[in-house]
């Protein structure tokens, strides 16, 4: 629990679990104890702190408080980079109903909660998930040009992050990746009341700009997804099948590939071609804030 008991709280708790599966063969490699701490920490850990800060909040009477939880852009992309992060993204899914939830259950007591939801940031956490990838998979990766936490990051992040983002003032820092002090930004725009977005909102932050996790992955939530994501999404899909494919060979094992673009990524904006692609990444730019 972050601030002060009865002012904005950060339900800050969390822990990444395993890289990838240990093993190829997926969940059966996780031992038991790492399921039950990761659950314990991610899920149980924030319900816990809410229950707790709404009683103290409850004490402001009318004046109410703000609840702000810390998940991440995991909530809504379950199959990116070949299962990554396996068991930490359904707990980060979580914490997107959990929000809403809290919301829609304090609103008339004056409690707001909104969701910070950072894409691949440089912390400490980061570094950590980079060097723990298992061997198995390393060769993968290096295939698609990672090799290092920074290419690690940049992956994830470099069709949602703002291609003309500058930094002002913060030397040291690349336009191109995400800091702490850039979601520091997000969540001090919930705690003091001058966000442009609304309760229950979660908002994934990226280089240079957010959105709301509606648009990063809009077919979850019932919208299309624009070209440029799909053709982005393509190309992940090629890479990773190829990659999984020949694993599956040499390790002797079946596995099962599933495809981005085939599981209802909705329709694509626009006439099939590259004017399409370019429409589709100007219609996702429109939908992105440089302001929080």
């Amino acid at each position: 629990m972050g601030a002060s008991a009865h002012g904005p709280t950060q339900n800050n708790a969390g822990w990444e679990g395993p890289t990838l599966c240990p093993e190829p063969t997926g969940f059966p490699s996780i031992d038991d104890d790492t399921l039950i701490k990761i659950n314990a920490i991610n899920m149980t850990g924030p319900l816990l702190c809410t229950k707790y800060a709404v009683a103290e909040m409850l004490k402001n009477g009318e004046a109410g408080g703000i609840i702000i939880g810390n998940s991440s852009v995991a909530e809504v992309m379950p199959a990116d980079f070949a299962g990554m992060l396996p068991i930490y993204h359904p707990t980060k899914a979580y914490m997107g109903g959990l929000t809403r939830s809290i919301n829609a259950a304090h609103a008339p007591l004056g409690i707001k909660a909104y969701n910070v939801n950072p894409a691949a940031c440089m912390t400490d956490m980061w570094t950590k998930i980079s060097d723990e990838i298992p061997e198995y998979s390393r060769e993968m990766f290096a295939s698609m040009g990672v090799t290092d936490e920074q290419g690690f990051a940049r992956m994830g992040n470099l069709v949602y992050a703002d291609p003309d983002f500058k930094r002002t003032n913060e030397p040291g820092l690349e336009n191109d990746l995400l800091y702490a002090s850039d979601i520091a930004k997000t969540v001090l725009a919930f705690a003091n009341g001058t966000t442009e977005y609304a309760p229950g909102d979660s908002v994934a932050c990226y280089p240079g700009c957010t959105y709301h996790i509606s648009d990063l992955y809009p077919s979850i939530f019932g919208g299309e997804t624009t070209a440029h994501q799909n053709h982005f999404f393509l190309i992940i899909d090629l890479l990773l099948s190829r990659a999984i494919a020949l694993l599956a060979l040499k390790e002797k094992i079946f596995v099962v590939v599933p495809s981005r673009i085939g599981l209802g990524h909705g329709k694509q904006r626009g006439p099939e071609g590259q004017d399409a692609r370019l429409r589709g990444w100007l219609d996702l730019r429109r939908g992105s804030r440089a302001t929080y």
